[in-house]
């Protein structure tokens, strides 16, 4: 029998002086009734039960649990262009945002061989990147690569991010969603930012022709996508889109409609100074709604509080959310901040022994572009490249462009003398033997 991350992560009763030492403390204190349970997902440094040791590279780690494996889908250009999408972002040490990548022709053998090196080491999916469902062709040979892995190694969760667009294809969505359905897939989150057809187009920006745009077509590829998989829709909100209570009910009730039985709303996560201003980061900025001001008008609105019910609080290391129970739909308010995260990534916790943790419970391991394999476990801070790669990267707006040993002479002094990198004395080809494949420690950022 599978496990699945919920059996990992530890539920405590909460009290008043756990909640106190919460990241969503504030929030939890002007609440008009308490919480029942805390999740916590970052493991404690002394909790055995969720630390592995597994060997990569030919180096010994201990790794934090739950961990997710995502295989970047960057096959073509997204067929949305959400404006507040954090691939679009740029840090200041990168020089393209993330959206820019495709995959070069050794993908799928990087792909094969990163996860050979974690043969044993319990891990999930996470199908995420630009648009896994925009390209048919990639999306069903990545899937064969990680079923084949999940026949011989564990594998707990199975999660599909996606806007929804190949799955609401005339001719290729019904075989994608019974392709996902065989995959065992465990849920789906499907973005829908606002309940018009109007409004949610002006955010998410569908290409021409894109058929999802249409709300018919949304809705019926939901029906035949529900059917077949649990699905979540995600919420972001933002000014111009849901950003009041009202506008919270009437998604809700939407939603409702439509037989969902999970709906995520979430906050904009925190930008620090690491970024560069570009009109993503403007919108971001802009078009911020405070997810705690959001919740305190919902439970200021007698329709929503006398049926909604707490359930749950979540603590990261650098977000928050709070699950409750509305007219039988589980609905969750997340809220997450990256200054917040930067300051755990330079916290040294976990270096040398450990790879600690990223985006709201998502620690990946990340197959970037045509190189790059990055572990990114739940619950610490180091990462490590187990695709030949020497350079950094992050989910949100980085990625990398480099591979060991760079081609230069003046670059590879400039990698051979930054703290950033550290390169392994094998080989950077990348072959189909896992033991060939190179490994490097990448320092937090």
């Amino acid at each position: 029998m599978n496990m699945h991350d919920r059996d990992i992560i530890p539920i405590q009763r909460l009290t008043g002086e756990l909640a106190a030492q919460l990241v969503a403390a504030p929030v939890l204190a002007k609440l008009p009734a308490s919480v029942p349970t805390v999740a916590y997902r970052a493991p404690a440094a002394t909790d055995d039960k969720r630390w592995r040791t597994h060997t990569i590279g030919g180096r010994g780690y201990r790794i934090a649990q739950p961990v997710t494996f995502t295989p970047y889908a960057s096959a073509k250009p997204c067929s949305a262009r959400c404006r507040f999408c954090s691939e679009s972002l740029v840090e200041k040490a990168s020089a393209k945002p993330s959206s820019s990548l495709r995959p070069g022709g050794a993908y799928f053998e990087n792909l094969r061989a990163a996860l050979c090196e974690l043969a044993g080491l319990p891990i999930s999916y996470s199908l995420s990147g630009l648009e896994t469902t925009d390209d048919p062709a990639w999306m069903q040979q990545m899937l064969d690569a990680l079923q084949r892995h999940a026949a011989s190694s564990p594998v707990n969760d199975r999660v599909l991010y996606t806007n929804g667009s190949g799955l609401a294809h005339a001719a290729h969505g019904m075989a994608l969603i019974e392709r996902l359905a065989a995959f065992s897939l465990d849920w789906v989150e499907l973005s829908r930012h606002h309940h018009r057809e109007d409004i949610n187009q002006s955010i998410m920006r569908f290409r021409p022709g894109v058929e999802v745009r249409q709300q018919e077509r949304f809705a019926s590829m939901l029906q035949r996508l529900g059917g077949r998989i649990p699905v979540k829709l995600v919420c972001i909100v933002q000014a111009g889109g849901v950003a009041t209570a009202g506008d919270v009910l009437d998604y809700l009730g939407w939603a409702r409609g439509l037989g969902v039985e999970a709906v995520i709303f979430r906050e904009f996560s925190q930008l620090d100074d690491s970024y560069r201003d570009n009109v993503t980061s403007r919108y971001i900025a802009a078009t911020r709604i405070p997810m705690a001001g959001l919740l305190e008008q919902c439970l200021n609105q007698p329709g929503f509080a006398g049926q909604f019910g707490f359930e749950q609080v979540t603590e990261g290391y650098y977000f928050w959310n709070l699950i409750g129970r509305y007219r039988g739909m589980r609905v969750t308010f997340e809220a997450s901040d990256y200054a917040l995260m930067h300051r755990q990534h330079g916290s040294g916790n976990g270096a040398q022994a450990g790879i600690p943790r990223q985006r709201q419970s998502m620690r990946r391991l990340e197959s970037r572009a045509a190189h790059s394999v990055f572990v990114r476990p739940r619950g610490g801070t180091d990462w490590i490249t187990i695709a030949g790669c020497c350079c950094k990267s992050r989910r949100q707006g980085t990625a990398c462009r480099q591979t060991w040993p760079p081609a230069t002479p003046s670059a590879r002094a400039t990698a051979a003398g930054s703290s950033r990198c550290v390169p392994s004395s094998a080989s950077s080809a990348l072959k189909a033997d896992c033991c060939s494949i190179p490994s490097a420690v990448s320092a937090p950022p």
